[in-house]
């Protein structure tokens, strides 16, 4: 075979990686936080018990992580997400034919499982392959991957209102199974690098990033502040929005979508101002961190005064979701504080621990919403006002814990 032929392979195998990477962050939005009433009504279940669907997915998809790059460096990220890709379909497939609440709960296991090795994979995939277009190529994912979050939020949602769930989660599953099936063929005819069979799996590898101060500064900074933010996205903001503020379904989820696209924007905005700042970092996330107490005391505040503007809470989420995604300045400070040969053991690290944080956060705020009894309003769950105004004290904790680490962080202007 000639060199074009693999080229046009390899070129094939990055789209596939873009699909696959599409569905993977869709699935991180659609359960629970776009059909939590729907869920719930469905298996007739407790606050903790749908908030849960959301922290098994984080648990999974954060800790297996940190096991990601070690297999990468051993396999590479074809082969790799071949795997992970198998586990990520089965687990949508799963999703969308739920026997039971325990049956959702394996699913969502074994799609958080398999979501976990798309990123890394893709990256090192795409480091590999593009060459001198490497960041052009990474951006382009980044644009896949929120697109993917945008159309978990006011489309799918709006589907939800004439078609069942189930059924829609069914056709995803589907379309990702035939992405699957056509990425496990490119991978079989193209020309992949050997298995590096030198490369052994060690704990101990993990150990020279958990001795750095600064990466534990870091990591406070992506569970508190990035993570209060992912949670109201991914785990309970809709369901604030409907309970106490009284936006309709489409209404709440096109606030969910306008903090997605704030997002994406966001990442390549804070990178251009850290630039004509004299590549200065650490005073743009401490300014994050600080839109973050702020708005979060904004929005306990509002819950605890029964204020229910919707051009109110428009404001609140959209500068928690710009203040929350300064996460791109993030991995140039890991970079700065971490030496090249425990680069990427520092960013599986500190990439994974803001999930297994939402998690956290998620049962919490589920156990918490179960202390008050919600009333049943149109086939709905409704929980009062003061679930909610606890769970913003939760939330504003964690956001005064992430901006106190921030204060902690040393300023390395290093060019980005």
């Amino acid at each position: 075979m000639n060199e074009s032929y693999y080229r046009r392979l390899d070129a094939l195998l990055i789209a596939g990686f873009l699909l696959i990477y599409f569905f993977c962050n869709l699935q991180k939005v659609i359960i629970p936080g776009s059909i939590f009433n729907e869920l719930q009504a469905h298996f007739s279940a407790t606050a903790p018990e749908i908030t849960g669907l959301g922290a098994v997915f984080m648990y999974s998809y954060g800790f297996f992580q940190l096991a990601t790059g070690m297999l990468i460096d051993r396999y590479y990220g074809v082969r790799v997400l071949v795997v992970g890709g198998t586990a990520f379909t089965l687990g949508c497939l799963l999703t969308a034919l739920p026997l039971s609440l325990r049956g959702m709960y394996v699913a969502r296991l074994l799609v958080g499982l398999g979501a976990s090795t798309v990123y890394l994979s893709m990256v090192t995939e795409m480091a590999r392959i593009c060459g001198q277009n490497f960041p052009l190529f990474v951006g382009l994912a980044a644009f896949c991957g929120y697109s993917g979050s945008a159309v978990g939020s006011v489309p799918f949602v709006l589907l939800t209102q004439h078609f069942h769930w189930q059924h829609l989660l069914l056709i995803l599953a589907l379309l990702m199974l035939l992405v699957l099936f056509g990425f496990m063929m490119l991978a079989k005819l193209a020309k992949l690098p050997k298995i590096r069979r030198d490369v052994h799996f060690s704990l101990a590898t993990f150990r020279t990033p958990l001795k750095n101060p600064q990466n534990w500064h870091t990591m406070m900074f992506m569970c508190f502040i990035f993570g209060s933010y992912f949670t109201l996205q991914t785990v309970i903001g809709k369901k604030i929005l409907e309970d106490f503020v009284g936006m309709s379904a489409a209404s709440a989820s096109l606030v969910l979508t306008m903090m997605v696209v704030l997002a994406a924007v966001d990442g390549f905005v804070v990178t251009l101002l850290s630039k004509w700042a004299g590549n200065r970092k650490v005073i743009f996330l401490r300014i994050a961190a600080l839109l973050t107490v702020v708005f979060q005391a904004a929005a306990l505040a509002a819950v605890a005064l029964g204020c229910r503007a919707h051009w109110y809470w428009w404001c609140v989420f959209v500068v928690l979701a710009v203040a929350g995604n300064f996460v791109p300045l993030v991995f140039v400070v890991i970079r700065d504080n971490n030496p090249a040969e425990s680069m990427g053991t520092a960013t599986s690290i500190i990439n994974s621990s803001p999930y297994v944080a939402v998690a956290i956060l998620g049962n919490l705020i589920g156990w918490i919403m179960e202390q008050w009894k919600p009333v049943a309003v149109s086939g709905k769950m409704i929980y009062p006002s003061q679930a909610y105004c606890a769970t913003f004290v939760l939330l504003l904790a964690c956001a005064i814990l992430g901006c106190i680490a921030t204060f902690l962080l040393k300023e390395k202007r290093t060019v980005t």
